[in-house]
């Protein structure tokens, strides 16, 4: 629902990018079917998403300019497979408090690199320790169509918030 989301609104603003999704399951899930009847409620459709699982070999070759999580462990998971990949990778409440907190800075002229430089400062690695469950969003699989409601109508206004920060318009 989030990589979704994120194309739609990316998308509204003009801009064309590949956004991809990609779980830390166990195993590959299947596609959930009330995700899917819920982003169809909002226009939007997943029913051909394939899960994929990420791993060390898909981190070093999908070329992820930003890396998006929904929770702390799927965070951390991501640091320990490719450690390197900690100053880009955030997750979706991080991002959008540290996007929203740094409304003067005007992107536009220096670019991602620098927008993803400025979002880090004051992150460490140890910060990964422990749970952060204020930073995780709510994972309604198998639970039913309202908390999918739920948890779509959280990841439209986040990624609509990424859109505009990744389009690099302050607000």
């Amino acid at each position: 629902m989030a990589a979704e989301f994120l194309r739609h609104h990316l998308e509204l603003q003009g801009v064309e990018a590949v956004v991809r999704s990609a779980g830390t399951q166990g195993g590959v899930v299947d596609s959930d079917p009330d995700a899917i009847k819920v982003m169809a409620e909002l226009g939007l459709a997943i029913h051909d998403h394939l899960p994929r699982r990420v791993n060390r070999e898909l981190l070093s070759t999908d070329g992820a300019d930003l890396i998006i999580t929904m929770t702390n462990a799927h965070l951390r998971e991501v640091a320990l497979l490719s450690p390197d990949l900690f100053r880009r990778s955030f997750t979706a409440k991080e991002f959008v408090r540290r996007a929203l907190a740094v409304n003067q800075f005007d992107a536009s002229e220096v670019g991602l690199g620098a927008l993803l430089t400025r979002l880090s400062e004051g992150r460490s690695a140890r910060d990964l320790l422990g749970d952060r469950v204020a930073d995780d969003v709510d994972d309604p699989y198998g639970q039913g169509l309202a908390p999918h409601r739920r948890t779509a109508q959280e990841l439209d206004e986040m990624m609509a918030t990424i859109a505009r920060k990744l389009t690099l318009r302050t607000q």
